[in-house]
């Protein structure tokens, strides 16, 4: 396989094949991401597969991160030691979640061939007359990739374990928490309390 991709990366506008690549791993794998999901909720929600599948399908994505936190907190007892890697696997999806959303609903605005570096535009979710940019190595980019695929074995692995009990020989090992890709927030100026004037008669 070339780097030009027989052309075709540069007929669409895009000129770095390898970018769109990586951006398509990270699409195919958070798409894995969430159908794992799906089996560890419709695990919890004890009730026919079909069923269950129908109604997780109408919960948004976020949500049902939220939903297996929830039901895997009030069953504790059940879940033991398994409740700590339910929720970091689940801070894990929620990071890479994140991720594929602002890549995806990026617009591509230029490429640098010799540092092999692509920069995207992304419109702010709470004002989208904002707009910021990254700045997205091949190297970088391709790490979101792997980081998205770590997460989708680690998810299958804590879901493996919580259908088969801890007799199932699956050694749990936590992967890095994946990097982020939101720009970092201004810091929160506290709110200070106006004392009211005191009142000139005596």
């Amino acid at each position: 396989m070339t780097d030009s991709f027989d052309g075709w990366g540069v007929a669409t506008k895009i000129e770095s094949p390898l970018h769109v690549h990586a951006f398509g791993m990270i699409a195919m794998n958070a798409a894995m991401m969430e159908e794992v999901l799906t089996l560890m909720l419709s695990h919890f929600l004890q009730l026919p597969y079909d069923i269950s599948v129908s109604l997780i399908h109408k919960i948004a994505v976020r949500n049902r991160s939220d939903l297996i936190r929830q039901i895997a907190s009030e069953r504790a007892d059940e879940v033991g030691d398994l409740l700590d890697h339910i929720n970091f696997a689940l801070d894990c999806f929620d990071r890479c979640l994140e991720n594929r959303n602002i890549l995806l609903h990026s617009v591509y605005v230029t490429v640098d061939n010799a540092t092999q570096t692509m920069t995207v535009s992304k419109r702010v979710n709470k004002n989208p007359a904002k707009e910021f940019k990254l700045n997205l190595a091949l190297t970088a980019l391709r790490k979101t990739a792997e980081e998205v695929a770590n997460t989708v074995s680690y998810l299958m692995d804590v879901w493996f374990v919580l259908r088969h009990g801890p007799g199932s020989n699956t050694l749990l090992r936590k992967p890095p928490l994946p990097s982020s890709l939101s720009p970092p927030q201004p810091p929160k100026v506290p709110k200070t309390s106006r004392s009211r004037p005191r009142s000139s008669r005596g």
